[in-house]
């Protein structure tokens, strides 16, 4: 009895460790932006306003952009991991060029407080 005791007592405290450690990085990979100006993604432009971009699937390579209620999905890709530039953890995204006029592309997306990011693939 007392060996039972002890196996379902470690049993239920490997369960918390793996709770608790799922659930902070699920948390690490979401992030509320809100741009002041349209961007575009492959495949999507975004108007001005507040979006969620969380990693979604067991894969880390799955991105999906959503409204900021979670209900809208504009975009969901595969991307590729990439280091956080030097000097940019302040930044959650890195924009690149575009013609005037036209939205800025989102070129990658950094969780917060993380020192890597996934890049979007662009065909």
């Amino acid at each position: 009895m007392r060996i039972r005791r002890s196996l379902v007592a470690l049993c239920g405290a490997v369960i918390l460790v793996v709770a608790s450690s799922g659930g902070s990085h699920a948390a690490a990979s979401r992030t509320y932006l809100t741009f002041n100006a349209p961007v575009s993604l492959p495949g999507v432009t975004l108007a001005s306003g507040r979006y969620l971009f969380e990693r979604v699937g067991v894969s880390e390579d799955l991105v999906r952009v959503t409204n900021s209620d979670n209900h809208l999905v504009y975009m969901t890709a595969f991307t590729i991991e990439i280091n956080r530039p030097p000097g940019a953890m302040q930044d959650n995204v890195l924009l690149g060029e575009s013609p005037s006029g036209t939205p800025r592309p989102i070129k990658a997306w950094f969780p917060e407080h993380s020192r890597t990011g996934r890049q979007f693939i662009y065909r």
